[in-house]
């Protein structure tokens, strides 16, 4: 009986613990116009080396 009391509790604990990765994970993430914004300047960037290499 305690060992079954275990396994649920430990199959609760690892189910939540998947939930909450789950409704987190864009959590901390810049929005599409910051991404968009550092893509240009990388291609800026990248496109300044090029011209200064040639």
């Amino acid at each position: 009986m305690r060992a079954l009391l275990a396994i649920v509790l430990v199959v609760g604990a690892l189910v939540g613990g998947l939930l909450v990765l789950r409704s987190s994970r864009d959590v901390g993430m810049p929005g599409k116009d910051v991404l968009d914004r550092a893509r240009r300047r990388e291609d800026e960037l990248r496109s300044r080396e090029r011209r200064q290499d040639e």
